[in-house]
C-alpha cells in the first residue's frame, strides 16, 4: 500500500483531476474493509442554555457531514485523506473546464503533500496560488460546494496536526532532519489550507445570503454556528499551544522552515478573511458570535491572526491567546 501511495504522490501533479479522482478511488477500495457506520460514535443532543439551542461540535458534525469512529483502526486517517482528496478532484472535474482546472492546484498538491509522507517520500514544496476574484463557475452548487469545502479542510488540519506532532517527537528525540521535514510539510498543508477556503466559497454572495447563511441560523442549526466548532480546529490550536515552546528553537535551528509556516499561515487567514469579505463579513459579525462580539468577521479573524501567528514567535509580544 505504501508504495502505491507513494506512485500516486509523484504522479498526482501530472494527471488531470478525473484521473487523480479515479486514482484516489483506487486506492481507497484496497483499504481493509470498514463499516463506518457501526463504527459511528454516539451523537449526542444540542445543549440548550436559557432556552437557546447552542451549537457545539455535535452540530458542526452533523451539519458537514463529519462521521466520527470509534476505536479508530490505523487505515481510517488514511481513509479519510482518499476519500476528501477524490471527492475535491471529482468536484473540480465536474464544475471546471480546462482554463480553471489549476485554479486551486494547492489543494490536490497538498493531499498529495500528505499521501507522500505516510509512504515516506517528499514531492515538490505545495505553492500559494491565490489570484484575485473571477468569474463564479455556473454549475457550482453553492450548499454542496460549501460542505465539501469544509470536509477537505477537516482533513488537511488533521493532516497540519500529523506533522506538528511529528514535529514534536522529532525535536524531542532530536532528529533535526525529521524535524525539519514535519515543519516542511506543516506548511504544505496550511498552503493547501489557504486555497481550501477560497474553494470552500467560490460561488455567488447571493447564494451565501440567501441559502448558506440562513442554513447555519437558528432555527436551522443553533445559536452561534460556525466552521470553528470543529473539533479538528480545536485540536490544532491547541497543538499551536502545545509547540510553542519548540518554535523558540525552530527560529534559529529551522529558519527556513520556520519562515514558510509563518508565511503559510498568514496565507490561511488572509484567504479566509478575503472569502469573508465576499460574503459581506466586512460589515456583518460571525455566526460564532452575534450577540458578544460588535466585531465584523473579517476584524475578528483579524484578532485570530495575530494570536495564532505569535504562537509561531514565543519570545515576541502578542495578544493574548484565544483558544478557539
Amino acid at each position: 500500500m505504501l508504495a502505491a501511495l507513494a506512485d500516486y504522490a509523484l504522479r498526482a501533479a501530472t494527471l488531470g483531476h478525473l484521473e487523480a479522482a479515479a486514482a484516489l478511488q483506487t486506492l481507497c477500495e484496497q483499504l481493509p474493509a470498514r463499516d463506518l457506520a457501526a463504527a459511528a460514535k454516539p451523537v449526542p443532543a444540542m445543549a440548550a442554555v436559557a432556552n437557546v439551542v447552542v451549537a457545539d461540535d455535535v452540530a458542526h458534525d452533523q451539519y458537514f457531514n463529519v462521521c466520527r469512529v470509534s476505536g479508530s483502526e490505523g487505515t481510517d486517517f488514511l481513509r479519510s485523506i482518499l476519500m476528501a482528496a477524490r471527492l475535491f478532484h471529482a468536484d473540480m472535474a465536474s464544475v471546471y473546464g480546462p482554463l480553471d482546472a489549476q485554479r486551486f492546484a494547492a489543494v490536490g498538491s497538498g493531499f498529495a503533500a500528505l499521501l507522500g509522507a505516510i509512504a515516506g517520500i517528499r514531492v515538490a514544496p505545495v505553492e500559494h496560488t491565490a489570484t484575485g476574484a473571477c468569474a463564479v463557475p455556473t454549475a457550482v452548487d453553492p450548499m454542496r460546494r460549501w460542505v465539501l469545502g469544509h470536509q477537505v479542510f477537516a482533513t488537511l488540519t488533521q493532516g497540519i496536526i500529523f506533522a506538528l506532532q511529528d514535529f514534536e517527537i522529532a525535536v524531542r528525540a532530536p532528529d533535526p532532519a525529521r524535524a525539519r521535514e514535519a515543519l516542511k510539510l506543516a506548511a504544505d498543508l496550511l498552503m493547501a489550507s489557504a486555497s481550501a477556503f477560497r474553494f470552500t466559497g467560490d460561488f455567488a454572495p447571493s447564494a451565501y445570503r440567501d441559502l448558506v447563511r440562513p442554513s447555519m441560523m437558528p432555527p436551522r442549526a443553533g445559536e452561534g454556528f460556525s466552521g470553528l466548532l470543529s473539533i479538528d480546529h480545536r485540536q490544532l490550536v491547541a497543538m499551536l499551544v502545545r509547540t510553542r515552546p519548540l518554535m523558540t528553537e525552530a527560529v534559529v535551528r529551522f529558519a527556513p522552515e520556520h519562515q514558510r509556516l509563518t508565511m503559510a499561515l498568514n496565507h490561511v487567514y488572509d484567504d479566509h478573511k478575503f472569502v469573508c469579505a465576499q460574503f459581506d463579513g466586512a460589515k456583518k459579525p460571525s455566526l460564532r458570535c452575534p450577540r458578544s462580539s460588535p466585531l465584523p468577521g473579517v476584524e475578528q479573524l483579524d484578532r485570530y491572526q495575530r494570536a495564532r501567528v505569535g504562537l509561531l514567535y514565543p519570545n515576541v509580544g502578542m495578544d493574548t491567546i484565544i483558544v478557539e
